[in-house]
C-alpha cells in the first residue's frame, strides 16, 4: 500500500495488507432434521383430519398418534447414523 502523501513513510513495523480474496461465497448447508420433519407432518394431518366432518374416534387416533411418532423417530436415528459413516 503506497503511502498518501509522497513525503510521509511507510511504517515498517505494520503487518503487511492482506490480499483481497475473490471467491464464491460459501455455502452453508443444512442437513434436514427427519424427526422434525415427520412429525410436524404427522401434526398438520392430524389438524386436518380433526376439521373435516366427521370427527375421528380419539381411540383410533391415539394408536395413530403413537405409531406415527415412533416411525418418526426411526427414521431420525436411521439418518443420523447414515449420516455420521
Amino acid at each position: 500500500m503506497p503511502p498518501k502523501d509522497p513525503g510521509e513513510e511507510t511504517n515498517v513495523w505494520a503487518s503487511p495488507p492482506q490480499p483481497v480474496e475473490i471467491d464464491k461465497p460459501q455455502r452453508r448447508v443444512h442437513r434436514t432434521d427427519w424427526l422434525a420433519l415427520l412429525c410436524g407432518l404427522l401434526f398438520i394431518g392430524f389438524g386436518i383430519r380433526y376439521l373435516i366432518p366427521p370427527s375421528p374416534d380419539p381411540v383410533l387416533m391415539v394408536p395413530i398418534l403413537l405409531i406415527g411418532l415412533g416411525f418418526a423417530g426411526f427414521i431420525g436415528i436411521l439418518s443420523k447414523a447414515i449420516r455420521k459413516r
